[in-house]
């Protein structure tokens, strides 16, 4: 299902730049040893939504796993500075 694969990511200040949150997402779960990924040649994200007025975006995933690993992140430091809010949407 859809939903399992999207995540909700707070404190996305206006500061933060869509193409690079992406990328540092991507990397970051790539990272992450236990990962199967259906498709080794995917990126792990397939797209995002970004609210900056509310400072909060929506992220899909390729697979259920990766919106997991994402959620696990919860409180990850985006550029060392701004600690990311990741939880399952409501």
């Amino acid at each position: 299902a859809r939903q399992a694969r999207r995540v909700y990511l707070g404190n996305v200040t206006h500061v933060i730049v869509e193409a690079e949150l992406v990328a540092f997402l991507n990397e970051r779960i790539k990272a992450v040893p236990e990962r199967t990924p259906l498709n080794p040649a995917l990126e792990p994200v397939v797209s995002i939504t970004m609210n900056r007025e509310k400072a909060y975006a929506f992220v899909e995933f390729h697979s259920d796993q990766d919106a997991d690993i994402a959620v696990c992140m919860d409180g990850i430091l985006f550029k060392g500075v701004i600690p990311l809010k990741i939880r399952r949407p409501k």
